[in-house]
């Protein structure tokens, strides 16, 4: 379910409306990001096992999209985070549905040629 807020500084409370109530699926602990008037989701936990694929809203026509992405893509995991820079997501850590603790992978999304890359950084991971 997708739900906006008026904001405007003249409006004297804020209006809360349901944008488009029929989302990809019922799922919690996903990660969003913003880029070029869309939201792109990413993973999640529906109550019965993490998620891997990517929805998008479009903010303009108000549909979903499952984003078809080839090749590799990472575990399926909830709680982790996504930080968009330039045109790419990094998602780093989440629980990937096993074991105690948080995973300490970091995954890039290149969002125009739509491909998922994992990166090795060298140093210390800041979990789990």
């Amino acid at each position: 379910m997708i739900v906006n807020v008026n904001l405007n500084k003249g409006e004297k409370r804020q209006i809360w409306q349901i944008t488009n109530k029929d989302g990809p699926w019922r799922n919690k602990n996903h990660s969003t990001t913003l880029y070029e008037n869309k939201i792109y989701v990413f993973g999640g936990y529906d109550g019965k096992k993490n998620h891997n694929v990517i929805k998008v809203f479009d903010l303009d026509n108000h549909t979903w999209s499952t984003l078809e992405v080839e090749d590799y893509q990472p575990n399926g995991r909830n709680g982790h985070t996504a930080t968009l820079i330039d045109e790419k997501i990094y998602i780093i850590g989440g629980w990937l549905g096993s074991g105690p603790f948080a995973a300490d992978d970091l995954h890039e999304f290149d969002l125009k040629s739509r491909k998922w890359s994992k990166l090795n950084p060298a140093g210390e991971s800041p979990g789990p």
